[in-house]
C-alpha cells in the first residue's frame, strides 16, 4: 500500500511529517493524510517524494520487490544512531541536497570539502 511505503521510507530517513512536508511545500496534515490513505498524493508530488527519499516513484508505489532502500550515497554509516538523529536544520541541508542533480551535488561537496580542509 503506497501510504504505508511511504510512511516507512520517511521513517527510514530518519524525518518527522513535518519535516517532510515542509520540504514539498505543503501542510503537515496533508503529508499525513498521505501517510494514513486518507489522500493519495498526484504525479507530480510522487516525484517529489521519490526525489526525496532518493529514490523513482516505481520504488516508491512498489513496482519492485523491495521494501524500501536507504540511500548508499553516504560512504560510511560507523555511527548510525548519531546519523538518525539529526536536527532540524541538518536534515533540511540533507533533504535539499538530495533534490540537487548529480552535478550540483559533486560541485557543492567540493565547496564544503574545501571549506572543511582550510
Amino acid at each position: 500500500m503506497l501510504s504505508e511505503r511511504i510512511k516507512k521510507f520517511r521513517l527510514a530517513h530518519a524525518l518527522t511529517q513535518a519535516q517532510v512536508a515542509d520540504a514539498l511545500g505543503i501542510e503537515r496534515t496533508t503529508y499525513t493524510y498521505y501517510e494514513t490513505g486518507g489522500h493519495e498524493p498526484n504525479i507530480t508530488r510522487l516525484k517529489e517524494l521519490a526525489k526525496l527519499f532518493n529514490t523513482d516513484v516505481a520504488t516508491l508505489l512498489g513496482a519492485d520487490n523491495v521494501d524500501f532502500i536507504v540511500s548508499d550515497d553516504v560512504e560510511s554509516y560507523n555511527n548510525f544512531d548519531t546519523f538518525t538523529q539529526l536536527k532540524k536544520d541538518e536534515a533540511m541541508l540533507l533533504l535539499y541536497y538530495r533534490r540537487l542533480d548529480s552535478g550540483k551535488k559533486a560541485k557543492l561537496l567540493k565547496n564544503i570539502k574545501e571549506k572543511y580542509n582550510k
